[in-house]
């Protein structure tokens, strides 16, 4: 019973998660996440910060990465290697297990761009055809076939999918994918007789919307009044017949929404609604109208989108009502037909979506906002609106409102962002110090540098070496970042010592001391900011006493560690133009160095002192020559040749 059991769940699991391998082939090179570990780091370590830190930080992007540009890697995916033939040896081999890893291996590498496995199709038509091979063998090989695109194979795919329903769900669609002629005769005819079972009926409904059948408009339209019909059927007819175009879809929903044709006017709505999701003119307008004043959210949805797209006046009597509904995508297609309707009135209403309870509806709403503001007859009210919500006391709008106005640098919200720093909302408080720093207006400089001043000398925390748990710093973190890089844009000469204190390698606790020390200048992507920062504040100076301190972060070891912490000593001594420190530049840069994948932390100084070296001698120097990384995997396979 376990067994049987075991193996039903197995069949599922591979027939849910073979679609994934897309059957489209990515081009040859493609390009490898850059070198630039700064240019990342606004993603890096996300998972630590709180939830709604995690939600405005993709919108809040800091800005050291175009302090040097790093470049893209290009990723050379080579031959196989020998893969294929280890393979296909593993596919001819007596076990399933291993004839599976084999075929799903196959897949998987032709996904990833590794070419060269087109001819493999022989030998996975073999396993698809054995008897020997299990059902779950057979879908992976079935699946293998359709990632590589065989479609001379087609006429074995259209064999196999009779065989049963979870073979049909994978082929079919890719059969209809490819236009296989073949396949509408039967298609058709299972629509006309509606003797299938109802997951081969639904396959053929779906082959038709695709292939554009128009000859299945008929038996469809028959199986949408059927009212034998099973609702999930019918509601994927209604969807086909919206693609197919059927010149009585009108009509067709004007009797569905008059309720004389099946028993539940739910379903009756939802099925007009689908049938006029593509359909035009003053009756399907009508008749979209009345559906979006339907109870039922998604009827509404359905109708609400299509009359936005053919006009979105037609949506004004219902949008009051729609903005104040429970379900999110109502909200959404509100605020879009807000946003489509371009008046002054249209956009402060729109505003009120920046504090909407769904993360999605209040940051596209702000896109919106953003979007309009190039509008000239549409820039104040967007402003005013904004500054409205800023002033308020909603911490899901202050944060939006912030992002929105630092966005379009409106520097009448300065000093509102000033207050908002210190927002027991950690999302506020990033974002405000986002804005400010976009705005860099110099008024700010000694507010944001007393906040920050006291926040960095109370930062250092103890914490048991048995639950290093950093939690509670990350979201203070990502809002250093940005006020840093604001008081180095404006060269903020008073911060100066608190940034020397980002110099250097933070010290350990004393031998034996019970805790582990976690302060902000300890963190090497505050300490990068900061030393760019002090390279902005003492450009073409080079003080005696701090170039000691940027060179002394420079050595070997730091470079291995902290490759960008070293490499914006580079760019800060090159700005200040230290003309002592040519020579130790000198010996990480060499005209015809590369920059390589295989020596990242070296590639990222090396480039960084190419940088520095041009500020100091004000002659250009050859760029660095990219290193394209080349591979025979992209991944860790199951089965891997040994290396010669």
């Amino acid at each position: 019973m376990n067994h049987c059991f075991s193996k039903q769940f197995l069949v599922a699991t591979v027939a849910l998660l073979l679609p994934h391998f897309s059957p489209a082939c990515p081009a040859q090179n493609e390009s490898l996440a850059s070198l630039n570990t700064i240019l990342l780091e606004d993603i890096k370590d996300i998972e630590h910060q709180s939830s709604w830190t995690q939600l405005i930080k993709p919108t809040c992007p800091t800005m050291l990465s175009k302090a040097l540009v790093f470049p893209q890697v290009p990723v050379i995916v080579t031959a196989d290697g020998g893969f294929k033939e280890l393979w296909l040896l593993a596919a001819s081999q007596p076990e399933q297990d291993l004839k599976y890893d084999a075929v799903m291996a196959i897949a998987r590498a032709h996904s990833r761009g590794m070419p060269g496995f087109e001819d493999t199709a022989p030998r996975l038509v073999q396993i698809l055809e054995s008897e020997e091979a299990d059902h779950v063998l057979r879908l992976a090989a079935a699946r293998a076939l359709i990632v590589l695109n065989a479609r001379k194979m087609a006429p074995v795919l259209k064999k196999q999918s009779t065989v049963g329903l979870d073979l049909a769900r994978l082929i079919e669609p890719a059969l209809a994918e490819w236009n296989d002629t073949s396949m509408h005769s039967v298609w058709l005819s299972r629509l006309r007789e509606k003797i299938a079972r109802p997951g081969l009926m639904i396959l053929a409904v779906q082959a038709a919307a695709k292939t554009h059948l128009t000859e299945a408009v008929s038996p469809l339209r028959k199986i949408l009044f059927d009212p034998t019909s099973a609702p999930h059927l019918q509601l994927e007819v209604a969807r086909a017949l919206a693609v197919l175009g059927g010149d009585k879809n009108i009509s067709d929903a004007a009797t569905l929404v008059s309720g004389t044709s099946l028993a539940s006017p739910f379903l009756e709505h939802l099925l007009a609604a689908h049938l006029l999701a593509r359909q035009h003119g003053p009756d399907a307008e009508a008749l979209l109208t009345k559906l979006a004043e339907d109870p039922q959210p998604v009827t509404r949805a359905i109708a609400l989108t299509r009359l936005t797209e053919l006009d979105p006046k037609l949506t004004r009597p219902m949008l009051d009502d729609t903005l104040h509904q429970n379900d999110a995508n109502l909200r959404m297609i509100a605020g879009k037909a807000l946003y489509e309707l371009r008046t002054p009135e249209e956009i402060s209403r729109l505003s009120t979506l920046l504090d909407d309870p769904h993360p999605h509806v209040r940051s596209r709403a702000r896109e919106w906002m953003t979007e309009s503001d190039a509008v000239d007859t549409l820039s104040k009210s967007v402003r005013e609106a904004a500054m409205q919500i800023l002033a308020s006391d909603r911490p899901r709008g202050l944060a939006q409102a912030a992002v929105l106005l630092g966005t379009l640098e409106h520097p009448p919200a300065a000093d509102r962002l000033i207050g908002l720093l210190d927002h027991k909302a950690p999302d506020v408080a990033v974002a405000s110090a986002w804005a400010l720093r976009r705005l860099a207006i110099p008024e700010t400089a000694k507010g944001v540098y007393e906040h920050l001043r006291l926040q960095t000398e109370n930062s250092l925390i103890e914490i048991p070496y048995t639950h290093p748990s950093m939690a509670s710093r990350w979201d203070m973190y990502e809002q250093h970042k940005h006020l840093i890089e604001l008081l180095g844009l404006l060269r903020y000469q008073p911060a100066d010592d608190l940034f020397r204190t980002f110099i250097p390698v933070p010290q350990n606790p004393p031998a034996g001391h019970p805790f582990a020390w976690i302060h902000s200048t300890f963190r090497p992507e505050l300490r990068s900011r900061a030393i760019w920062a002090l390279g902005r504040i003492h450009e073409n100076l080079a003080p005696k006493e701090l170039v000691p301190l940027l060179i002394n972060e420079m050595d070997l070891d730091n470079v291995e560690k902290h490759p960008h912490v070293a490499a914006m000593c580079a760019l800060a001594l090159g700005r200040m133009k230290a003309t002592s420190v040519e020579a130790d530049l000198k010996k990480f840069y060499q005209p015809g160095m590369v920059y390589t994948q295989l020596l990242p932390a070296h590639s990222i100084y090396a480039l960084a002192s190419r940088a520095a070296l041009e500020q100091i001698t004000e002659a250009t120097l050859p760029p660095m020559e990219v290193e394209p990384y080349e591979t025979a995997k992209a991944t860790t396979w199951f089965l891997e040749p040994l290396p010669n």
